[in-house]
């Protein structure tokens, strides 16, 4: 699926456990959500919009998108 399904992808969207999975890094806080994101960006070519619901604070989705990043943060 990573080397095959994902490059074709315009934009995938894990949520912290995969992405985790997916980029082999621990996500304790918003900074690790950031670099995971960066890796998977780079490596895949593919835009990451992490669904960040899954304790880390309230809901914290990040999308990365090579030229930049943007939160959207919601009250759980």
């Amino acid at each position: 699926m990573k080397k095959e399904l994902l490059p074709l992808s315009n934009i995938i969207t894990p949520n912290i456990l995969e992405l985790e999975i997916l980029s082999g890094t621990k996500i304790k806080g918003v900074n690790d959500m950031i670099s995971a994101s960066k890796k998977i960006y780079d490596e895949l070519e593919c835009n990451v919009l992490c669904k960040g619901g899954h304790g880390i604070n309230d809901g914290e989705d990040l999308l990365y998108y090579g030229k930049g990043i943007k939160w959207f943060k919601t009250k759980k």
